[in-house]
């Protein structure tokens, strides 16, 4: 992930994660509400990459409301 993206995300108030789940892998999209990260959507994969093509596709569209918004 370069710089700006990591940025972006902060700016609002969203992450993603990525991480091994039995065998397999778990994608958490994380949103900042209330001053804590709460998970937003979760959904578990058979590879990483495509936890980040599911969470892109999220990611997408929080970012046309956040556009909207600014």
């Amino acid at each position: 992930m370069e710089e700006d993206d990591i940025k972006l995300l902060v700016k609002m108030n969203t992450w993603v994660s990525v991480v091994p789940h039995n065998k397999k892998w778990e994608g958490v999209i994380w949103k900042f509400e209330d001053r804590v990260w709460k998970p937003y959507k979760k959904r578990v994969h058979s590879n990483p990459i495509k936890c980040y093509e599911w969470a892109a596709n999220i990611l997408e569209k929080i970012y046309d409301k956040y556009k909207e918004n600014i």
